[in-house]
């Protein structure tokens, strides 16, 4: 299901709150990078490696995503990168490349990009894989863009894949065995010749989190 399809949100341009860290529309309108790109916060985050990054423009456009949550106070989390830290090697050459793993804070206010990079280093993060925080309430609504369904949060249970700039996305269990988030990636198309509809390649989608 496209991220629009949820929201029915309009086209324009984006200006980042220096207080919020979250865009507001101008009066001057350019056109939008994907078409989720009206849905998904192209707030500015911080990695863990010390870069400052828009969201959507810079982390999502172009690329084949997996974005989990995680918090380094929260032992919950501590399994999903775990299971992230296997996925690594079975994503191959393309990891860092084609392919870009997300970690999103659920606690910004104590996790720093210091904080992230010692917990980044402690799993053996590869160029490729990112821990990201930023302004707490820019990253709360990160989250519930990306992890809310029906009202639930599903952060700390599910991750996200997809191909932004084509609008493809899907879910998979946050502990569902490396192989299998691995073959759910391998079903996104790179791309779409003009003039056709993109499409996910596996079984069809039931609903949001397949």
């Amino acid at each position: 299901m496209n991220f629009l399809e949820k929201l029915g949100a309009t086209d324009g341009d984006h200006l980042t709150d220096s207080k919020t860290g979250t865009s507001a529309s101008s009066g001057c309108s350019r056109p939008l990078k994907g078409p989720d790109a009206a849905y998904i916060p192209n707030i500015i985050v911080q990695t863990h490696d010390g870069r400052k990054a828009l969201f959507h423009d810079d982390l999502l456009v172009g690329k084949k995503v997996l974005i989990s949550s995680v918090s380094t106070q929260d032992s919950s989390s501590f399994a999903i990168i775990e299971n992230l830290a296997k996925v690594q090697p079975l994503i191959g050459g393309a990891l860092g490349r084609q392919t870009f793993i997300y970690s999103i804070t659920a606690d910004p206010d104590n996790d720093t990009p210091q904080v992230l990079r010692s917990f980044a280093e402690k799993y053996g993060a590869r160029d490729g894989w990112l821990f990201v925080t930023g302004v707490p309430t820019a990253i709360k609504l990160l989250r519930e863009r990306l992890f809310n369904q029906s009202g639930h949060d599903c952060a700390m249970t599910l991750l996200r894949y997809g191909n932004p700039s084509v609008g493809l996305w899907g879910g998979i269990p946050a502990m569902a065995n490396p192989e299998s988030i691995v073959e759910r990636l391998s079903w996104l198309e790179e791309g779409t010749p003009a003039g056709q509809v993109a499409r996910r390649k596996g079984p069809p989608v039931l609903a949001f989190n397949d």
